[in-house]
C-alpha cells in the first residue's frame, strides 16, 4: 500500500514540477552574423537584462532563417530585436509590445543610370535588380510594389551590404539597385551621383527595435524602456550601436504607431508568411 502511495505522489509531482520550474526568458534576432558574432552582440544585453530584471535572460542563436521565422510565429522568443516589418508582424498576431527602437528611421531608394531607359519603378518588370536577399526590409519594400508575383523584376541577390549592391550595379551586372537612403546620401558622392537617377523611394519606417512577448509582465517592459532609454542602461548594447547605429548611446522609446501595416511588408510578399 505505501508502495503505491509513493508512486502516486512521485507520478504526481512529476506532471506538476514542469509548471513549477520556471524556464528562461528567451532573447534572439535574425541569423545575419555566424553565432559568435551572435553572441558578442546581443550577449551582453540578455546579461545586463537578466541583472535588471530579476530573471535569467538568455541569448539564442538561431540556426538560419528558416528557424529563426519558425520560433518566431511559433511564440517562442520573449524578446526579439529586429526590423520593423518583424516587429509589427508580432504585435499583429502574436501580442508582443514594442519596447525601444534604434535611433533614426529607415529608408529606402531605388537608383538606376542616367541612361538606363527606366523611369519608374515599374520599368523594371523582367529586368535585373540587385539587392540584399530576402526577407531583408528594403527588397521586400520594394517587392510590394509589385501585385503579381509574374510580373515582377529579376532579383540579383547581392552579397557585400550596401557596397556590395552598389558595386554589381556600377559593373553592369543589374540595370537598377534597391538600397538604404542613408548610403546613397552619405556614402556615395555627389559626383557618382551625377551618373544616377532615383526612381523610387519607400516611406520612412522605425529604426529596428526590441519586442517582448506578454509572457514579460507591464511592469518588468516598463522597467526595460526605463533602463535601455539611458546611456547607462544600454551601455551592453555598445557592440550593437557600433554595427548598426554608429552615433547612438542608448534606445528610444518604441511608438505604437509607428508600425501599423508593416506586417503586410511580409504577409502576402515573402513566401511562408
Amino acid at each position: 500500500m505505501k508502495k503505491q502511495i509513493f508512486t502516486i505522489l512521485f507520478a504526481v509531482s512529476v506532471c506538476i514540477l514542469p509548471a513549477i520550474v520556471k524556464a528562461d526568458l528567451i532573447f534572439s534576432a535574425p541569423p545575419r552574423e555566424k553565432p559568435a558574432v551572435g553572441e558578442q552582440l546581443y550577449g551582453p544585453i540578455a546579461e545586463s537584462l537578466s541583472v535588471m530584471m530579476g530573471e535569467k535572460v538568455v541569448y539564442k542563436h538561431p540556426r538560419d532563417w528558416l528557424t529563426y521565422s519558425m520560433k518566431m510565429r511559433r511564440g517562442d522568443y520573449d524578446l526579439v530585436f529586429d526590423g520593423p516589418q518583424f516587429s509589427s508582424w508580432r504585435m499583429q498576431h502574436i501580442q508582443h509590445v514594442p519596447l525601444v527602437r534604434l535611433q533614426g528611421h529607415l529608408g529606402f531608394l531605388i537608383i538606376t543610370k542616367n541612361d538606363s531607359g527606366v523611369n519608374t519603378i515599374q520599368d523594371l518588370i523582367a529586368k535585373k535588380i540587385c539587392g540584399l536577399a530576402s526577407p531583408n526590409l528594403a527588397t521586400i519594400s520594394m517587392l510590394r510594389e509589385f501585385k503579381n508575383p509574374v510580373r515582377q523584376p529579376i532579383f540579383v541577390e547581392t552579397k557585400g551590404g550596401m557596397k556590395g549592391i552598389y558595386n554589381k550595379l556600377k559593373s553592369g551586372k543589374c540595370v537598377a539597385a534597391v538600397m538604404r537612403d542613408g548610403f546613397y546620401n552619405n556614402k556615395l558622392s555627389d559626383e557618382v551621383k551625377a551618373q544616377y537617377k532615383i526612381i523610387w523611394k519607400s516611406k520612412r519606417m522605425p529604426n529596428q527595435t526590441i519586442t517582448a512577448s506578454k509572457r514579460i509582465p507591464a511592469e518588468l517592459r516598463d522597467q526595460i524602456v526605463a533602463s535601455l532609454t539611458t546611456e547607462r542602461g544600454s551601455s551592453s548594447a555598445a557592440a550593437l550601436f557600433k554595427r548598426f547605429s554608429k552615433k547612438s548611446k542608448q534606445f528610444i522609446a518604441a511608438n505604437d504607431a509607428e508600425y501599423n501595416d508593416l506586417n503586410n511588408l511580409l504577409e502576402g510578399v515573402v513566401w511562408g508568411w
